[in-house]
């Protein structure tokens, strides 16, 4: 577990602050929004400089405990981290390639978890973590991959869609039922009977739909046991549904700073269109939905910080994530309009965070999907 229960909130809050500015200080130097373009061709290779160069400033293994080298810290954060990010597209898939899969390995008791730590925090290749069968799916109640037989003899088969990462992966964390429940494994992404089947989201997000053949797995390959690992799991996704939100919360921001400024800039006869009432009114608007979303985002992170009480994570979570993912179609939709003809162009940079507000706002669940599932929790019980 992490121990930023040990950490003063004065401390956190400095700790913040210096990932704040260290992110501010790397984005400045790598490339800007040109890596953000360059993400987005057909065939872009993955950047594994930038990621190693993550893991030297300790991003990748922020959230592994510290016994197992990482650093101890907690989602306030990475919270503060992941904004920043989204304010620079950065095209790499940390939340999903690092965080989540050390959100559910520290929470596992394992040789195999404490080895995929220690390459989390190193900088090794992501970590795609295969769970979800289809689209909509939210909890890990719905895996479908299956494993079968005795430990040290287990074959592992069916599908996972939307692995982020899975093409660039060198270790799998698969998620697959047994008679006993759900568990977690380490799976090479290269072993035999895996088959990965490569898209390319519309921000150049690397995602697979990944087919498992009768995989063979070995005793130490569990991370988790069935049910411990169901646990793990589904804690890391909610935790993660946060993180996410702190991406298109910097998203937002940086889409409105840059709206406003070309609303001063850009000039209709002979006044700054920035300088009309209806245009003003409209910016407040954005403006109102950017603060809501970060008061959400406080109650998540606030919520995660209260304990492991299943229902609370998931009810915070689902508001937040279709909060953020409303608000970030909103000030994207809105961007483009503001901007006229020019936002529709290819060329013109406001279009790269359109499309990684849409992007981000459906991992793990879009706004309509996560309102459904808080409207379901709210009234019914829940068991995790």
């Amino acid at each position: 577990m992490m121990t930023d229960d040990t950490v003063g909130a004065d401390d956190r809050a400095e700790i913040a602050a210096l990932i704040r500015d260290s992110a501010e200080g790397y984005i400045a130097g790598a490339g800007g929004l040109a890596r953000a373009r360059a993400a987005m061709a057909p065939a872009a290779p993955f950047n594994g400089a930038a990621w190693s160069d993550m893991a030297a400033l300790g991003w990748n293994g922020m959230l592994a405990p510290e016994a197992a080298g990482g650093g101890g810290l907690g989602l306030a954060e990475a919270v503060a981290l992941h904004e920043q990010l989204g304010r620079g597209l950065i095209p790499e898939p940390l939340a999903m390639c690092a965080h989540l899969p050390a959100l559910a390995l520290r929470r596992c008791d394992s040789p195999a978890a404490r080895a995929m730590l220690a390459d989390i925090v190193a900088g090794a290749a992501p970590v795609a973590v295969a769970w979800q069968p289809d689209a909509g799916a939210l909890s890990v109640e719905s895996v479908a991959l299956k494993v079968e037989g005795e430990i040290g003899r287990q074959r592992l088969s069916g599908a996972a869609a939307f692995v982020v990462g899975a093409g660039v992966a060198e270790t799998l964390l698969v998620a697959a039922r047994s008679a006993n429940g759900v568990g977690l494994y380490r799976v090479g992404a290269s072993a035999q009977g895996v088959r990965r089947m490569p898209q390319r989201l519309v921000d150049g997000t690397e995602t697979a739909t990944v087919l498992f053949d009768d995989v063979a797995l070995e005793a130490d390959d569990r991370a988790a046991a069935p049910g411990d690992g169901a646990l793990a799991l589904e804690r890391a996704l909610e935790e993660t549904r946060v993180i996410l939100a702190a991406e298109l919360l910097g998203v937002m921001r940086e889409t409105l700073d840059r709206t406003l400024d070309y609303l001063r800039a850009r000039k209709q006869f002979g006044r700054a269109i920035g300088s009309y009432q209806a245009l003003q009114h409209r910016a407040v608007d954005l403006y109102v939905q950017i603060e809501l979303t970060v008061a959400a985002l406080g109650v998540a992170v606030d919520q995660m910080a209260a304990g492991e009480d299943p229902k609370g994570a998931a009810l915070a979570a689902s508001a937040l994530k279709a909060r953020a993912g409303d608000a970030a179609a909103l000030v994207a939709r809105e961007a483009i309009q503001m901007h006229g003809a020019i936002a529709y162009t290819q060329e013109y940079d406001i279009g790269l965070f359109v499309v990684r507000a849409l992007t981000t706002g459906a991992l793990l669940g879009n706004a309509a999907t996560h309102r459904g599932r808080y409207a379901r929790l709210a009234t019914q019980s829940f068991d995790a």
